[in-house]
This record gives structure tokens, sequence and C-alpha cells, in this order.
């Protein structure tokens, strides 16, 4: 190859080689695009674990009644020390 042959930056690379260039390349691209949805998929899924609607209301007086019995009956699951600290959060 002379200088005559080749002007400036043009080269005669092999069929193959352009092949493989072109190949690497698109599997690079194709990682990084993966990646990126990944994340994506990943920020979404955040997205959607946090914007949850938390409905507040209140309970029925049936549902009230039962929770003040359930208090009222001895469990072993709790020990009060000390009576005049202890309240219930209960209308």
């Amino acid at each position: 190859m002379t200088s005559s042959d080749t002007s400036g930056s043009e080269r005669s690379w092999q069929f193959w080689l352009k092949v493989f260039v072109v190949l690497v390349g698109m599997f690079s691209v194709g990682v990084f695009a993966y990646v990126q949805a990944r994340y994506c998929c990943d920020i979404c899924q955040r997205w959607c674990r946090l914007n949850r609607v938390c409905v507040v209301r209140e309970p029925s007086k049936e549902r009230i009644a039962k929770m003040r019995m359930e208090q009222r009956l001895p469990t072993s699951r709790f020990c009060v020390v000390n009576e005049v600290d202890t309240f219930a959060a209960m209308p």
C-alpha cells in the first residue's frame, strides 16, 4: 500500500473486520438499552409502591364495640404495670 493508493483517512479494511466492528457496536448499544430499560422499570415500580392511596375512615359501631370487648378480655400477651398511665385510643 503506497501513499498514492490511500488518501487521508481512507483504509481498505477486510469485510469480516467491518462486520465484527458493527456487531460489537450493536451489542454494546443493546446492552446499554437493556440496562437503561431495567433502571427505568425499577424506578416505575418504586414509584408505584410509594404512590398508594390510603383511605382512612371511621370504623362502624359494631367494630368499635368488638374492639372494646377484646380490650376488656384478659390476655396473656399484655401486662399492665400501672393503670394510671394506660389509655385506650378509641372513641
